[in-house]
């Protein structure tokens, strides 16, 4: 039930001396535990960097049992990081869809320490959207610190030769406070903190397209989320991202300790985009007037 040609690939990787491989889970090639036996036979061991491009995804589609139960999979991590969602596209709400989609997924596995998203095993709600029409700049930059503060693989995906384009984004995808908050380990990958409880339906591409196709199916979305990352084990520093999905500017309340008993009431709070100290009140407090698909991001 593998399909594909793992035998012949392993053998052709380890001639080739290919130090990274990326496995399409989405075709034939749908037994991963296969895939890494073949790899070891041929003499390559586990390459440096092995991708899963969709985590037994074809067998969610097709109502079948993968060859491989999805927490041993997990457990094993054949592969260095995995595809966890449809293809997304450069529209906000797919972004929005595919990291809710990875948390809802995921929420099983996330207190297993051997099965959650962890250095070696990540977790890949798909690649980065950020500088790709239609999505704005604003939308880029929430969509960035989002797979940051999730941990997600962030590979780019807008046309690197374009000098305007890269101009606009650089600021962005080289920001070190972001790449801090994706590189940082404190023993946990980042979560889902706190939905609004108002909700919106708001129709959204799901799979890869270009703009919206039509017929594209109606989702639910919470009007804003938390989302955060300890920075330190002792939990005493940590990356808030909060998160405008709306269609109009919000209020964004904060309770601190939701975050972390390890925090405090009263946290020294800084933007991790440009390390400015932000003045926050005591307990809690409410970021006022977060324009639509905008986002807060702070070190607290």
């Amino acid at each position: 039930m593998g399909g594909g040609h793992p035998q012949q690939d392993a053998a052709a990787a380890a001639k080739l001396g290919f130090t990274g491989i990326k496995i399409d889970g989405c075709g034939p090639a749908l037994n991963m535990t296969l895939w890494t036996a073949e790899l070891r036979r041929a003499g390559t061991g586990k390459p440096r960097v092995l991708i899963e491009d969709c985590l037994d995804k074809d067998f969610w589609w097709r109502e079948m049992t993968p060859p491989t139960p999805t927490r041993e999979l997990l457990h094993t991590c054949p592969a260095h990081f995995y595809r966890i969602t449809r293809d997304v596209a450069p529209d906000f709400y797919s972004v929005f869809f595919n990291i809710n989609f990875m948390v809802n997924k995921l929420a099983q596995f996330y207190d297993d320490p051997k099965a959650a998203p962890r250095p070696g095993c990540w977790s890949y709600p798909d690649m980065l959207e950020v500088g790709v029409e239609p999505l704005t700049l604003v939308e880029s930059k929430t969509h960035f610190a989002a797979w940051c503060v999730m941990s997600s693989p962030l590979i780019l995906g807008f046309d690197l030769t374009n000098e305007t384009t890269y101009r606009e984004v650089y600021p962005i995808v080289a920001n070190k406070g972001a790449l801090a908050v994706s590189a940082a380990w404190a023993g946990n990958s980042g979560r889902l903190l706190k939905n609004s409880t108002e909700t919106f339906v708001h129709v959204t591409p799901v799979g890869a397209h270009d703009s919206v196709p039509a017929g594209a199916p109606n989702q639910t979305f919470a009007t804003w989320q938390i989302f955060a990352k300890p920075m330190a084990e002792d939990h005493r520093r940590w990356a808030v991202l909060l998160v405008n999905l709306g269609v109009a500017a919000r209020d964004i309340p904060l309770t601190f300790l939701d975050v972390s008993p390890a925090l405090g009431r009263d946290p020294i709070a800084s933007d991790v985009w440009t390390g400015e100290r932000v003045t926050v009140a005591p307990g809690s407090h409410t970021f006022e007037r977060v324009a639509a698909h905008d986002s807060v991001f702070l070190f607290l």
